[in-house]
């Protein structure tokens, strides 16, 4: 049973993505952001992560699964752990997204940037729904 996992805690940002990122051309410089900062499992970090940076082009979530573990092997429960909040995350961001834009109305400072967004999670959301995701299939680790 998954849920009774006790996954290994760590320091996390919990708004990991690259928009917090800042970069000095392709070198990470700093990050930004550290409001959501707590021990928590890694598994939620990675996959907002890898999400972020990859969506859904397996070959670059496995290049970030390999450049991982590199530093830190990631275990079988952790990989279900990604894999549960990449696609409970992409939900939610699709369910926030749209309260925000239709149901609460918040002003748009740019709406190319948000019609963007919804794209991006249409898409994700079609990779679900087919059985496409990261996930469905063997994405695993090579260590």
């Amino acid at each position: 049973d998954r849920a009774t996992v006790a996954l290994p805690l760590q320091w996390c940002l919990r708004d990991v993505h690259i928009g917090n990122f800042l970069f000095t051309g392709d070198v990470v410089t700093g990050l930004v952001d550290f409001g959501a900062t707590t021990v928590d499992s890694v598994a939620g970090d990675l996959a907002r992560l890898f999400g972020s940076v990859a969506s859904d082009r397996r070959r670059v979530w496995q290049g970030a699964f390999q450049s991982y573990e590199q530093r830190r092997p990631i275990s079988s429960d952790e990989l279900h752990a990604i894999s549960a909040y990449d696609i409970g995350g992409t939900i939610g961001s699709t369910a926030n997204w749209l309260r925000w834009r239709f149901v609460e109305d918040r002003a748009v400072a740019d709406m190319a940037i948000t019609q963007s967004r919804f794209r991006s999670l249409a898409a994700r959301i079609k990779a679900l729904s087919i059985g496409e995701g990261m996930f469905s299939g063997k994405l695993r680790p090579k260590t």
